[in-house]
């Protein structure tokens, strides 16, 4: 299974780990048991994680994000999924699953900074740029491209460009 098996108490320690826990986070079953959950939890997540556990503890919510850190001080991403352990009518505390995100939320931060510096290079280029469908709509220019064209912005050349039933070509004397 891919994630950590869980039991908190009603105070939100620990009651139960599945032997995954030491995979995810490098703390041996031994050490995290008894402990309050917040313990391992990224100082700047804690106030937020402290309100959505007791939301959870509550029953009003069921899954949340936070930041945790592992026995060598690296973050990871987590999400808890659980339920309410219910006896006799009263919470006794939540049962469920930790999730590894770390890689997932690596990937989109990674994402995130290629788009950004692509289009930071697309808009700075010295050389006309433009990306555009196979069906030959354009769905971005860059403003040295609409420069080039003699146009004041790209969208007003995306504009033209789409009000023309003509093809697209534009001659460029290389002298």
């Amino acid at each position: 299974m891919d994630g950590v098996i869980f039991s908190l108490d009603h105070k939100g320690h620990f009651i139960y780990l599945s032997p995954a826990v030491k995979e995810l986070i490098s703390f041996d079953v031994k050490e995290m048991m008894g402990q309050p959950v917040a313990r391992f939890v990224y100082q700047e997540d804690l106030p937020n994680f402290l309100k959505n556990l007791e939301h959870c503890l509550a029953g009003r919510l069921v899954s949340f994000e936070f930041r945790a850190f592992d026995k060598k001080g690296n973050i990871r991403h987590l999400r808890l999924s659980h339920c309410q352990l219910i006896k006799e009518g009263q919470s006794q505390g939540l049962t469920g699953i930790l999730n590894d995100l770390t890689q997932k939320r690596l990937t989109e931060t990674l994402l995130t900074q290629a788009k950004k510096k692509y289009h930071r290079n697309f808009e700075n280029s010295v050389k006309g740029s433009f990306r555009r469908t196979f069906e030959g709509k354009f769905i971005t220019v860059s403003p040295t491209c609409a420069q080039i064209l003699g146009y004041t912005s790209p969208e007003e050349l995306i504009t033209c460009l789409a009000d023309s039933k003509k093809p697209f070509y534009v001659d460029i004397d290389l002298k």
